[in-house]
């Protein structure tokens, strides 16, 4: 019996020392304490919590360990204690010996006798500093967090109301969009058959440009050949005006012959009447001759035959003389004749001259006319030249802008067909924001 008395004391022998190896080598801080609160013993781990060693504190009041502001939470804990109370997971604030506050976590139990009265207490301290900064920071950033989120969802509230609104504004739009589109995609068809019926009436203006070009080097150069033979008639014109002013000169001279005949004429009537009248006194004369030799008998023969020939001689000038005045009148009368004609030939010869004159002002503002007909001409052939190489630049333009309506056609089917995808869009984003609220 007492053997086994001895064993079991030290089997509790070994028990408290391993219990005591258990406390000692323990992080938390493990330390007992009387009720009136003063510490009867202190682990390494309250050494490194505290920065206290057991010398400092044994039989020294908890309080020491306490800032002002939870020394009068002792007294409450020691009184719930002695109550039989457990006090687990009591955090507050201590003082390192360096002066630092730290955080802890108490779990205060009371210590009994081995009749079961309790003597003291014992505390497990844990710093919960790091922690606590931890909780600190992990609270200021769940408010951070939570304020964050408070304002991302009021400003996706208002993103919301703006995109329902720009929703609803991209869904009318994009139905006028898709109308406007439309229209435009009939407009560009429009302009295109247009252009198309534009460039054919080009391609066919151009071909008149052609003719028109071909037709001004015709007129220009008929005209210039219009000029050779404006300007060989106003040669010809001054040479026909050179001969009938000689003509003129030559009938003035026509003239004063004519008049010199008449006058000659005259002096040759006069003439003839004189012979005329020696032809009647010879006729007289014969006649008292042959009275005479009559008279005379035979000596007046010869006289007599002389009479007779100079009687007939007499007889035979005045038929002469009737034979020149008959002539002489008819010449005297051609001669009229040709004085008359003579000044109507000058009459004539100076209007033809004053007519050529005119003939020849008229040729000459004639040459002037066509000369600038052949340089307007020119201009013309040369206008046109440039009109069908404008038309030729005007055929490529419209080619080229045939191509382009073409393309824009093209293009304006692709934007109403994105048009009407865009609307389609809109339409189910709508629908799924309608969705998303209800």
């Amino acid at each position: 019996m007492e053997w086994f008395k001895l064993g079991e004391r030290k089997r509790r022998d070994d028990a408290n020392l391993f219990l005591a190896a258990v406390v000692e080598g323990s992080d938390d801080a493990i330390y007992g304490k009387t009720l009136e609160g003063n510490i009867l013993s202190w682990n390494k781990g309250a050494e490194r919590i505290y920065g206290y060693v057991a010398d400092e504190v044994i039989g020294r009041s908890v309080t020491m360990l306490c800032p002002p502001a939870q020394e009068d939470e002792i007294q409450p804990i020691l009184m719930r204690i002695r109550q039989g109370e457990q006090i687990d997971h009591f955090d507050t604030e201590r003082i390192r010996k360096d002066g630092k506050a730290i955080h802890v976590s108490l779990t205060v139990s009371p210590i009994r006798d081995a009749t079961g009265q309790i003597i003291g207490a014992s505390t497990i301290a844990r710093d919960t500093t790091e922690r606590k900064r931890m909780e600190e920071e992990l609270r200021t950033y769940r408010e951070h967090l939570e304020e964050t989120v408070k304002k991302r969802t009021a400003e996706l509230t208002d993103l919301l109301q703006e995109v329902k609104e720009t929703v609803r504004v991209l869904a009318t739009s994009s139905s006028e969009i898709t109308a406007t589109v439309a229209e435009l995609a009939s407009t560009a068809a429009q302009a295109a058959t247009a252009v198309n019926e534009t460039t054919t009436t080009v391609e066919e203006v151009k071909q008149t440009a052609v003719l028109s070009s071909k037709k001004a080097r015709s007129v220009s150069d008929s005209a210039q050949k219009t000029l050779q033979v404006s300007q060989e008639g106003n040669k010809s014109l001054e040479q026909t005006i050179e001969g009938m002013n000689h003509i003129r000169g030559q009938m003035e001279s026509i003239a004063e012959t004519v008049v010199r005949l008449s006058e000659q004429s005259q002096a040759i009537g006069e003439m003839v009447a004189t012979v005329n009248d020696i032809a009647e006194q010879s006729n007289l004369l014969a006649v008292n001759a042959a009275i005479e030799a009559a008279k005379a008998g035979e000596q007046g023969k010869g006289f007599a035959v002389v009479a007779q020939e100079i009687k007939s001689l007499a007889e035979q000038s005045k038929r002469a003389t009737a034979q020149v005045r008959a002539i002489l009148s008819d010449v005297q009368k051609g001669i009229n004749s040709a004085v008359i004609v003579t000044e109507q030939g000058s009459k004539a010869v100076e209007a033809g001259v004053k007519q050529a004159a005119v003939s020849g002002e008229a040729i000459s503002m004639l040459a002037d006319s066509v000369a600038e007909a052949v340089q307007a001409a020119t201009q013309i052939a040369a206008s046109s030249q440039q009109q069908l190489a404008g038309m030729d630049q005007v055929v490529l333009a419209m080619e080229s802008i045939n191509q382009a309506s073409i393309q824009n056609v093209a293009g304006t089917r692709q934007v109403e067909t994105a048009a009407q995808n865009l609307q389609e869009l809109g339409q189910k984003l709508k629908q799924l924001l309608e969705r998303h609220e209800t």
